[in-house]
């Protein structure tokens, strides 16, 4: 019990002590620390929002050589609520970026309108209204573009992108290729989609069902709220505390939103470090898109109400992003028998549409494996077919 209360004392005085000192870095922190390059770039959106890029260009301790051949490019996309952080807080041995960067790809990790990294418009303010009024849409048709143009400008390799996306980074490459599908053709090669999600029907996950009871939307517009689990340290703070100290809780919490049995397959000794990161803040709008596909059962875009859809879409209900309209990029699907958001339903069903053109060209269901998975894994074998997908595109 003495002990039960000095940690709750020292919690709320402020002498929690770090169980791993990257808690409290930043991501360039974090990259140096384990002795990578870092180059980071700001850049605009079409509709004028300023996202932070970053890129690890060469191996741990190299040099950058300016008259080096470009190498293959590999692009990061993280999924919602979360941030390129959330990529490089496992062990560095555990984390796809830095084995990748090791291996000799020109990495880079992107971040979508609305997190931490990315809080900034030409002519909107933070505060407005104005600022947040996006979902994963407007992050497909423009932020993943912009990105594009400045990874091809600085590579300067020709050689198209591999893609690596992970939950809603992946539903961004989906809506993106069902709109723009001669453009996605023309720059990825390979779509290697972890934890895929398009159709969330069949989701099995207690957080997502509560938002849908309560209707999430309504709750929020009552108190003028735009931004959803935006980035707050203090609160971080103490989930990581909560994770160092009760681990049987942040399970716990694991396993009402996204991982089934968390224990079994997460890295629970570095989870710490990933509560200090995220959630990094996203929409209203977003997190009431993934709403509305949950309540629907379809691959759809934002649904304004019957009025507002015959003016913007034509047609009362929102129009459904058309995958068959995907055609001439490999796809890599892979996903976990525990994971209770990219569940096995939708991503066999998403499977199903992108066969009708010959899309998939890997397959993977990996027993134990929970969403969040895909970012803190304890042991890395499962991601040895992702890694030989990758080199046989290269």
């Amino acid at each position: 019990m003495d002990e039960f209360i000095g940690k709750i004392n020292d919690l709320f005085t402020g002498n929690t002590v770090h169980k791993h000192e990257e808690e409290k870095m930043t991501f360039a922190e974090i990259v140096k620390k384990n002795r990578f390059p870092l180059e980071i770039y700001s850049i605009t959106t079409e509709d004028g929002y300023i996202l932070k890029l970053f890129r690890i260009p060469g191996a741990k301790d190299s040099t950058i050589d300016p008259n080096a051949p470009p190498k293959q490019p590999i692009l990061f996309q993280h999924g919602i609520f979360d941030s390129s952080d959330g990529w490089i807080c496992n062990d560095c041995d555990k984390c796809f970026p830095f084995i990748l960067a090791n291996l000799g790809y020109d990495v880079w990790l992107s971040n979508s309108r609305g997190n931490k990294h990315c809080k900034t418009h030409q002519k909107h303010y933070i505060d407005s209204f104005e600022f947040w009024q996006f979902s994963f849409h407007d992050m497909a048709l423009y932020d993943i573009p912009a990105v594009i143009n400045k990874l091809e400008e600085v590579n300067q390799s020709k050689k198209k992108i591999i893609y690596i996306g992970h939950s809603q980074g992946t539903c961004l490459m989906f809506a993106l290729m069902a709109l723009k599908n001669d453009y996605i053709k023309e720059k990825i090669k390979l779509f290697v989609a972890l934890a895929p999600v398009a159709r969330v029907g069949g989701v099995n996950s207690n957080f997502l069902k509560i938002l849908n009871s309560i209707k999430i939307e309504e709750f929020f517009k009552v108190t003028s709220t735009y931004e959803v689990f935006p980035e707050d340290k203090k609160a971080s703070k103490f989930t990581s505390w909560v994770d160092s100290n009760f681990p049987s809780i942040t399970n716990g919490m694991l396993d009402l939103i996204s991982d089934n049995k968390s224990i079994l397959s997460n890295n629970k000794d570095r989870m710490s470090i990933f509560f200090h990161h995220y959630p990094s803040g996203c929409s209203l709008k977003a997190t009431n898109h993934f709403v509305q596909l949950f309540r629907s059962n379809k691959f759809c875009q934002y649904d304004y109400g019957k009025e507002s859809n015959m003016h913007i879409y034509g047609q009362i209900e929102p129009k459904e992003y058309q995958l068959e309209n995907i055609n001439g990029v490999a796809i890599g699907l892979f996903t976990g028998t525990e994971d209770k958001l990219a569940t096995l339903k939708d991503v066999r069903w998403l499977k199903e549409q992108l066969d009708k053109n010959n899309n998939v060209v890997e397959y993977k269901e990996f027993d134990k494996m929970g969403h969040l998975t895909f970012l803190m894994p304890l042991e890395m074998k499962w991601f040895d077919d992702v890694l030989n997908l990758i080199k046989k595109y290269t």
